[in-house]
């Protein structure tokens, strides 16, 4: 299943260097993940690293501690995609607090989506990037202490062809995304496809954060912007930080790293496209 001397490859992402010690065919499937981190040759301060075992399937080890074995190449990829997100949000703690947020940058300022899953925040992105905006993250976005967004530009992800607010053909055609995929099994064997979009526009540097957005999708609704106080805003955020600390703690860093100057509104929408118009029009 593998050589006797496996390839490494070494990435930058977030603040970590991430290296993946594994046979050719295992890092060729996870090739995509890494997609928009750039490559580097510094020490590895999260090293994963795939074996085969003596019973044909394979082993994914983090830092010499195990984490899955698998008989399917797909499945180990899709365990080494969870552990590179989890990894990744505790090394960067505490100088990083990681938000559950879409992270987009306009004219030099950072604009965040917050919201769980659902709320539509990858959906206002994915509108920001067909426009013209720089990509942060769709997931993880990066708050430091000097109020600035720091770039984790995770693939976009979805498990159809078509996003639920974008067709294949307006996504093609655009020329904001190269594309990228893994094939996996689901735990009752039906094999499931994982469709990665891959953001040509990112942005490569901490930018000051200027505007959060906390969005509700709502199906053929009108888009109705609203500014929320800066103090339920936090206790909103606070429950939306993937570090796991008590809540006043979370509310206490927030006040402290969100720029005074950030402007904070709710958002209920219906169209994608019309949400990140009405967001975009209070930039101008």
């Amino acid at each position: 299943m593998g050589s006797a001397i496996d390839p490494i490859k070494s990435w930058q992402v977030a603040t970590c260097t991430v290296s993946l010690r594994a046979p050719a065919t295992v890092i060729d499937a996870a090739a995509p993940l890494f997609a928009l981190y750039p490559s580097t040759e510094a020490a590895a301060t999260i090293a994963f690293e795939v074996t085969p075992t003596a019973s044909l399937r394979w082993r994914l080890c983090c830092n010499h501690e195990p984490l899955w074995e698998d008989e399917e190449c797909g499945n180990i990829v899709a365990a080494l995609e969870l552990a590179l997100y989890r990894r990744v949000v505790s090394a960067i703690a505490p100088r990083l607090c990681s938000i559950h947020a879409a992270a987009v940058v306009v004219d030099g300022g950072a604009i965040l989506c917050a919201g769980a899953s659902g709320a539509g925040k990858s959906s206002l992105c994915t509108q920001a990037l067909l426009d013209g905006a720089r990509y942060c993250s769709d997931e993880f976005a990066l708050l430091a202490k000097d109020g600035t967004i720091h770039p984790f530009p995770r693939p976009l992800q979805w498990e159809h062809l078509d996003h639920p607010a974008f067709s294949h053909a307006t996504m093609q055609q655009s020329g904001k995304f190269d594309r990228g995929a893994y094939r996996f099994l689901q735990p009752d064997g039906t094999p499931r496809v994982s469709q990665l979009w891959l953001p040509r526009q990112r942005q490569q540097c901490p930018t000051p954060l200027k505007l959060i957005v906390l969005p509700q999708f709502v199906a053929d609704r009108p888009t109705i912007l609203t500014p929320v106080a800066r103090s339920s805003a936090m206790i909103q955020l606070a429950n939306l930080l993937h570090q796991r600390n008590p809540m006043q703690h979370n509310i206490r860093l927030l006040h402290q790293r969100i720029p005074a100057d950030c402007r904070l509104y709710t958002m209920r929408f219906g169209s994608a496209r019309d949400g990140w118009h009405a967001i975009a029009a209070l930039l101008s």
